[in-house]
């Protein structure tokens, strides 16, 4: 079983698709850690970073800017960010700082 915060490449797809599982709370005291494993990704070979946000408990604001500065990292590569199983509190985060339609994009990613 994954520990939270762990590192998957999955196999699940034909896509060179990495998984990042989410801890618990993501706040500026777990972004330091996030941002370097993010940053791995960003440098892989893998074109697919997917965020599994099932765990999520609480988010502060400084998790939503990580989050938004990985997009547009992301989008200036050419890779695809997925933000999956996103709970209401990550939902409601993006919502809360007028970032329903970055969220709708991430989110929306994940159901394809």
């Amino acid at each position: 079983m994954l520990q939270v915060g762990a590192i998957m490449n999955s196999s699940e797809t034909k896509d060179d698709t990495s998984t990042l599982i989410l801890p618990n709370v993501v706040d500026i005291a777990s972004c330091s850690n996030l941002h370097h494993e993010l940053n791995n990704l960003l440098n892989a070979s893998n074109q697919k970073i997917v965020l599994d946000a099932s765990n999520v408990e609480r988010i502060s604001t400084a998790g939503i800017q990580l989050f938004v500065s990985l997009h547009k990292t992301t989008a200036k590569l050419h890779k695809k960010l997925v933000l999956s199983s996103a709970t209401d509190t990550v939902s409601s985060a993006f919502s809360d700082l007028g970032l329903t339609q970055m969220y709708n994009e991430l989110a929306g990613e994940s159901q394809s």
